[in-house]
């Protein structure tokens, strides 16, 4: 115990008579906009910067237009019930969080002027991705209604979503009812329905979809009718925007069409763009949770019963209702089907239960179209996931550690050189990613197409400051050099190792603010 005090004071003498505290760096402009109302809505957390280009074409080299075109990047998100002050009349600007409200709200915040998606040629459309502006933005929001990874999920394009997408960014899901349901590759996308890990079965039961083949109308409410999104513009854009998951089609009395989908033709969602400082992109949608509610906004009568038809009354209860019922009713024989659990435990449940939306989960993937259409089918380059996944993190613990890194070079040890697991069917110490663009993996951290050493010592161990995956009292000497002369005496291609796993507080640099960090860390690691 004496040696370690004597290490920290000494660590902590040195750092004070070598290295003055630095200028701490400037706190950027709060990028929260003013329109805060009372309450209490769930925050949909993101980091602010932290968009990192995945893209989805064979070869990954498909035109992107960057610099042109920028990468949709969400900074944060609130939901929650809403009770909007004139429900026939302006609802975004108005109205209070309450848990009793008769509205679901969802707004979500984009960094600079991000404009509606253009259409990508789904469907007989026309190739028109910049239809509404140079920065349109792409993907879905999954909602998960009953908190539960049990009842829910998307059949339909299941490798566009948030499950067959996070391990492109190096990591598994850090929310544990998704730990086992993550694609490692693109190879696990396309498993059946009830083989591991499961990517269908997300929970969701609605999601917004960010496509232009969705969009119907746009009313510009504040714009110069020049049909391009501008700064300080606001719209509203409606049409099919708001789905229930395609995963409960085949079993659901639902009216459609199809037959047994609840995708009501009627959703607005509002675009709204502040300036600066603030400069960001604010995309709201508010739907009626109750039948009353698209009735006290439309203003015309209450049907007496739910009838599963979206084209006319429509609400989160009436497509939860048509849920329990059809679980309920469905005929005997799709017990069998292997996709029957996703409605099975909504049998005999009460919609009522489920429509505080402050209960529910959420993910999101987003990102931007390619510049012209691509050859293979690819339609996307992710730019964004929420929730985040941490870098590195390959075993799914939630830490980055030398287990990440092993079980990498473990995943190496395994595949290198076999016909079949590896594009160069050399044993050389890298696994060359078969089909790499659609084809990922999730032990490929700096998504380079290959899994390699590189990927191992891009696992971050704070501490390992001599690299060689572990923190002991070796590490100290390092430390403190990398204190006193910075990268002097450090091999170039280490250096930036090294300040990485030296910067505790995570600002950049490696000074005398991260000696308390790397005292704290060898201490519990010693």
């Amino acid at each position: 115990m004496l040696q370690r005090v004597l290490l920290m004071v000494g660590i902590l003498i040195c750092v004070r008579n070598a290295v003055a505290d630095p200028v701490p760096p400037e706190v950027p402009v709060d990028p929260v906009p003013v329109d805060i109302f009372p309450g209490e809505p769930v925050p949909i957390v993101d980091t602010v910067s932290d968009t990192v280009v995945r893209r989805t074409d064979q070869g990954v080299d498909g035109p992107l237009g960057e610099g042109v075109h920028e990468s949709p990047d969400l900074i944060w998100g609130r939901m929650g019930n809403w009770v909007p002050t004139a429900p026939d009349g302006n609802i975004y600007d108005s109205g209070a969080w309450d848990t009793a409200g008769q509205f679901f709200r969802v707004d979500l915040f984009f960094d600079g002027l991000i404009n509606p998606p253009g259409t990508l040629g789904l469907a007989g459309s026309a190739f028109a991705p910049y239809l509404y502006g140079l920065n349109p933005v792409f993907g879905f929001v999954e909602f998960d209604m009953d908190a539960s990874v049990s009842t829910g999920g998307e059949t339909w394009a299941q490798g566009d979503r948030y499950l067959g997408n996070l391990a492109r960014w190096g990591g598994k899901a850090t929310a544990p009812q998704f730990a086992d349901r993550v694609a490692l590759s693109g190879t696990d996308v396309w498993n059946d329905f009830d083989t591991p890990p499961y990517v269908q079965r997300s929970g969701e039961e609605f999601h917004i979809a960010l496509l232009g083949e969705e969009i119907t109308e746009i009313e510009e409410i504040n714009g110069n009718a020049d049909s391009t999104f501008d700064e300080e513009e606001i719209w509203l854009v409606r049409g099919t925007l708001f789905h229930r998951a395609h995963g409960y089609e085949e079993f659901s009395f639902a009216v459609g069409p199809p037959p047994g989908a609840y995708e009501p033709g009627d959703v607005e969602i509002r675009w709204k763009h502040w300036p600066p400082p603030n400069d960001t992109t604010q995309v709201t949608l508010i739907y009626p949770l109750t039948n009353q509610a698209w009735v006290d906004r439309s203003g015309e009568p209450l049907a007496v019963v739910m009838n599963g038809d979206a084209s006319d009354q429509n609400s989160i209860e009436e497509a939860l209702e048509d849920l329990a019922f059809s679980a309920m009713y469905a005929p005997q024989g799709q017990h069998d089907d292997p996709e029957w659990p996703i409605i099975a435990d909504w049998g005999n449940q009460s919609p009522a239960d489920y429509l505080i939306a402050n209960d529910w989960g959420a993910t999101l993937l987003v990102g931007m179209s390619y510049t012209e259409p691509d050859g293979g089918g690819a339609l996307f380059a992710w730019t964004d996931v929420v929730a985040d996944v941490l870098l590195g993190d390959v075993n799914g613990d939630g830490t980055v550690d030398a287990a990440d890194a092993q079980e990498i070079d473990d995943f190496i040890s395994m595949h290198d050189g076999v016909d079949g697991e590896d594009g160069d069917t050399s044993e050389n110490g890298s696994i060359m990613i078969i089909d790499f663009g659609w084809n990922f993996s999730i032990y490929d951290l700096n998504y380079d197409g290959f899994v390699d050493n590189v990927d191992v010592f891009a696992v971050v161990i704070p501490g390992d400051m001599d690299l060689n995956l572990e923190v002991n009292i070796a590490d100290v000497d390092d430390f403190v050099h990398a204190l006193l002369y910075q990268e002097s005496g450090f091999p170039p291609g280490d250096w930036p190792l090294v300040q990485e796993r030296g910067d505790f507080n995570h600002d950049g640099l490696l000074d005398g603010r991260d000696t308390v960090g790397f005292v704290n860390t060898l201490l519990e690691g010693g």
